[in-house]
């Protein structure tokens, strides 16, 4: 075997290898937002819309309390993100409370706690965010 095929081939490896990475950490923080996400009816959780190059508009009818479905549908668009720009996006109009807080306290309903809710008192995406660099060092490992 030849030096520079020997180089091509190392080549073809490491990008099928980063790519592998990139699908993994966005299907992984998508994964962790999703179950992290509070579920009343399941609404927030169905709404977390994975999309290619522009974020996703509109919120979706339905609901997926497991987050299994959704988790199932991300999936498929996390395997397109090598060499594209990765949206997640939640149109439901009461996902920044459920990342921020904002809620009336004291609650009548015990769903929230001084204005977050009882669920995910420290948001989603940040908690996931946070995890960032591990969620990487994983994927990296895993397609050693």
């Amino acid at each position: 075997m030849s030096f520079s095929l020997d180089i091509r081939k190392f080549a073809e490896k490491s990008a099928a290898n980063t790519n592998d990475v990139i699908a993994g950490t966005c299907l992984d923080l998508s994964r962790r937002i999703i179950l992290r996400t509070p579920v009343d009816t399941g609404q927030a959780r169905w709404n977390w819309q994975a999309s290619i190059s522009n974020p996703a508009t509109g919120k979706l009818s339905g609901n997926d309390k497991s987050g299994a479905k959704r988790i199932s549908e991300v999936s498929v668009t996390s395997a397109n993100a090598p060499g594209n720009i990765f949206f997640l996006t939640n149109n439901m109009p009461y996902i920044n409370k459920l990342e921020y807080g904002g809620y009336p306290s004291p609650s009548s309903t015990g769903k929230t706690a001084s204005g977050y809710s009882t669920q995910a008192p420290s948001g989603m995406v940040r908690v996931t965010i946070r995890e960032f660099n591990s969620i990487v060092d994983k994927q990296v490992a895993d397609v050693k």
